[in-house]
């Protein structure tokens, strides 16, 4: 079949950074090249501590290290429900057909009482937080025009105005006059 055998192909080519150690009979400690792990791997039982032999009955990688180690070959030891002969037991038997659905029976509904979302306090985010290693920096969108909130123009912010000499009268818009003991303002 072509799903079992792209498995055990993608289990054989994980196998290469694992060796294999002989302990007893028909049992291996397999461990990684790169990181301290050691697993005992016992081929008569079938078993070892992942259990994806058990559970999926295709060889994993550490149980292939040890069959290559003994010159076994791995297919051998796929269990037989992934045979074509099985397959064809399995799905041999005719489906019986169905009325149409015009004739299913009706079935009692009842109404669904749906949760509604509440806001907290405060005002909603527009930028969410990013990760410390995550890309993309918070950058203005092109297509909003910002305005200066000191002096109230285009084209640039408070933090990029240089000069003074291209609007004179913006400070005197943000200062309010003091009120001298004449009652005349300065101007």
């Amino acid at each position: 079949m072509p799903i079992p055998r792209k498995m055990l192909d993608n289990e054989v080519f994980n196998s290469g950074q694992w060796f294999p150690t002989w302990s007893i009979a028909e049992q291996f400690l397999v461990t990684h090249s790169f990181n301290p792990q050691e697993l005992i791997v016992d081929i008569a039982k079938k078993s070892y501590c992942c259990n994806f032999w058990e559970l999926v009955g295709i060889p994993c990688k550490h149980v292939v290290v040890a069959l290559s180690y003994r010159k076994q070959n791995s297919d051998h030891f796929v269990d037989e429900c992934y045979t074509r002969d099985k397959y064809a037991l399995y799905y041999g038997f005719f489906v019986s057909l169905i009325n149409g659905k015009d004739m299913y029976q009706e079935v009692q509904t009842y109404e669904i009482q749906l949760l509604t979302h509440k806001n907290g306090p405060g005002r909603p985010r527009e930028v969410r937080i990013r990760e410390c290693g995550e890309d993309g920096a918070r950058k203005r969108r092109p297509d909003v025009a910002y305005k200066c909130t000191k002096f109230d123009k285009f084209g640039h912010n408070t933090l990029s105005f240089k000069s003074l000499t291209q609007y004179p009268n913006a400070l005197k818009r943000k200062r309010k006059p003091k009120a001298s003991q004449d009652g005349v303002e300065p101007k």
